[in-house]
């Protein structure tokens, strides 16, 4: 995935991503991961890429327990009220 935050923020390249998250792994899913927080702000306030972070949150399982949660929070602290305004 050469360019995961163009993908997160298009209608049909947000589900394709949400796939590579699913079933990717080792270094392929934290380059993924590592773009989607690096990029969180901007794509919290865009359509398909808020689905993208919002996966990340919630996704979880017994063979991949859910660490990047405190980055992404890290990542959109103190910028909340901005984005509600």
């Amino acid at each position: 995935c050469r360019d995961p935050k163009t993908l997160a923020m298009d209608q049909w390249g947000c589900n394709l991503l949400k796939k590579c998250l699913d079933r990717c792994e080792g270094q392929l899913f934290q380059s993924v991961v590592d773009v989607v927080i690096d990029n969180a702000l901007e794509l919290v306030q865009d359509p398909f890429g808020n689905y993208i972070v919002q996966h990340l949150v919630t996704c979880t399982d017994s063979d991949r327990p859910n660490l990047h949660i405190s980055r992404i929070i890290d990542a959109l602290q103190g910028k909340v009220l901005d984005m509600c305004m």
